[in-house]
């Protein structure tokens, strides 16, 4: 008799667990198909984005605004200058610099830097809100 309970037991907690994986493996998927959906959506969202804060800056370049503010936020033009040096630029730099000669250390370092490429990163900062985001054109 303790055996038949037992063995109904067991069959009960097997149902049991078979649907409560049932059950958790249909709201993972549900879960998973609607992050699916949203991601999506913020990838066309960060699109729409980046396009619009292009147009803002081309405004915002043309007639020299540096900031615009509304009631609750402000977006600043930022622009961003850095000299860029990879490592098959620096040597390329070296090599045409060597062409027979061995220079003073400042020589050096005076040529490098003097040729350096220079990076410009222009942006809409917004600021308010406790939001701060900016989108790179």
């Amino acid at each position: 008799m303790e055996s038949q309970q037992t063995v109904e037991n067991q069959k009960v907690l097997d149902d049991n667990v078979k649907q409560t994986l049932a059950e958790n493996i249909k709201k993972m998927l549900m879960i998973d198909n609607q992050l699916k959906v949203l991601k999506q959506e913020k990838q066309v969202l960060e699109i729409q984005k980046k396009e619009l804060s292009k147009e803002l800056i081309q405004i915002m370049k043309t007639n020299e605004y540096t900031t615009l503010s509304t009631k609750t936020d402000t977006l600043q033009y930022k622009v961003t200058k850095t000299k860029v040096l990879g490592k098959k630029q620096l040597e390329s730099l070296l090599h045409e610099y060597f062409k027979g000669d061995v220079v003073q250390a400042d020589n050096i370092k005076n040529f490098i830097f003097e040729h350096l490429k220079e990076r410009v990163v222009e942006q809409i900062v917004r600021k308010g809100n406790g939001n701060n985001a900016s989108v790179d054109s």
